[in-house]
């Protein structure tokens, strides 16, 4: 028997490179903040915060095909966590917080 470990949020949803990441202070505001973005139609998936990133909530945002303004014009601030960008460092990826 083959027995492989995979990490859930890479593997099965694919982070890519310049894909945001938004984390919330509550579940709330995060299912919150995904219903404002999914009525804009953007490209969005709600996945388990990644382990590389502190956060309150255990739910983060990915945002494909989208940049930054859009994010920020779209979102409340005052219900918003961080922003991370998805970068490459070497061979691995990266989280970068986004001011």
């Amino acid at each position: 028997m083959l027995i492989l470990s995979v990490n859930l949020s890479e593997e099965i949803i694919k982070l890519k490179l310049n894909d945001y990441i938004l984390t919330f202070e509550s579940t709330h505001n995060a299912l919150a903040t995904e219903k404002i973005l999914r009525k804009k139609e953007l490209d969005i998936e709600l996945i388990p915060t990644p382990r590389e990133i502190s956060s309150e909530c255990g739910f983060t945002l990915i945002l494909e095909n989208t940049n930054l303004q859009t994010i920020k014009d779209n979102t409340k601030k005052e219900i918003l966590g961080d922003i991370y960008v998805i970068i490459k460092k070497g061979k691995r990826k990266k989280y970068e917080k986004v001011d």
